[in-house]
């Protein structure tokens, strides 16, 4: 069946076999095919990490902390604004979550989408974020991006690194 168009089956033949033969030879497994392949495969994969990131902050703005876990790599790193302090293990990073929503009310936030560069088993993500926040009394906004990488394990896309790159846009209200 070598060098023949025609898709007529020959014995044992393979059905990939068959279906590469009744295709033009530019777009078997070429560079046409690939990209398209890897464009679908990043946007899916896109969509698959916002969806992760929105189950993560729909789980601690809602108090399932216990949830917070099954979103962070066994290792992951917090690090606090300017570097001033790390947080390293998925379940003290969860405490983080805890500590905060006890001792401060959320009056707003407001999350943008992420923009997420995917490589391999690696993702990185930056989504903003505008938040106001009022603790101890006093009322706080503050705008940003939230920092968060993302390695793929088991088939699970896990934070293994978390920051908040953020100003204060307000006082007290």
């Amino acid at each position: 069946m070598r060098g023949n168009c025609s898709p007529v089956r020959e014995r044992g033949a393979t059905r990939d076999a068959v279906a590469n033969v009744a295709k033009p030879a530019g777009l078997i497994g070429g560079r046409h095919e690939s990209r398209r392949v890897r464009a679908y495969n990043a946007r899916r994969m896109s969509d698959v990490i916002q969806h992760r990131i929105n189950l993560l902050n729909d789980a601690w703005r809602n108090g399932r902390f216990d949830e917070l876990s099954r979103y962070f790599h066994a290792d992951a790193v917090l690090v606090a604004p300017g570097f001033s302090q790390r947080v390293e293990g998925r379940e003290a990073i969860s405490s983080t979550y805890r500590e905060f929503v006890a001792n401060a009310s959320v009056d707003e936030m407001i999350l943008g989408d992420a923009r997420i560069d995917v490589f391999g088993d690696t993702a990185v993500t930056s989504a903003p974020f505008t938040m106001t926040y009022t603790i101890g009394g006093e009322t706080f906004t503050e705008a940003g991006q939230d920092l968060l990488v993302f390695t793929r394990e088991g088939g699970e896309w896990l934070v293994v690194w978390r920051m908040l790159l953020s100003r204060e846009v307000g006082g007290d209200a």
